[in-house]
């Protein structure tokens, strides 16, 4: 799911799952890693004692030092970023879950140029996710769409 949501143009709908995902994607995919990382120093051998807690302690800490810096380098450009829903600017005449918007992208204090501004159409997917696609006002067909007024 966590290759899905970064990979399609999919978002999910309720902000407080959404945080949820996020948070169990930014730590327990890492500590997941780190214990199966850390594992094969578990695994008895035929060493002396002391040489294998000398191994043990001398994993974990590479597991926790490695996977730090790699994660932290992984997501720092990503998750400066953000993807923003602004107005809505028509709605389908005929009952349904697609409407367009406009999305602003930009990278908060990283970034000193001004947001990206796209038009796209929101289409809601199993009332769990919004689907987005690019899309040009000017070839709207006006019979489906309503413009929205400010």
């Amino acid at each position: 799911m966590a290759v899905l949501l970064n990979t399609l143009p999919l978002e999910i709908k309720n902000y407080t799952f959404r945080e949820h995902a996020h948070n169990f994607i930014f730590f327990g995919i890492p500590i997941a890693i780190l214990f199966t990382t850390s594992r094969s120093g578990f695994i008895k051998h035929s060493k002396s004692e002391t040489r294998t807690k000398i191994h043990k302690a001398f994993l974990i800490s590479a597991g926790v030092f490695v996977l730090f810096f790699v994660y932290a380098f992984a997501t720092f450009g990503s998750s400066m970023c953000d993807t923003t829903t602004g107005e809505t600017l028509f709605i389908r005449k005929n009952p349904g879950s697609s409407k367009i918007v406009t999305r602003y992208f930009g990278c908060g204090a990283t970034d000193s140029s001004p947001a990206v501004v796209t038009t796209a159409k929101q289409t809601e997917i199993a009332s769990l996710f919004w689907y987005y696609t690019a899309i040009d006002t000017t070839t709207l067909n006006r019979a489906e769409w309503i413009r929205v007024d400010k």
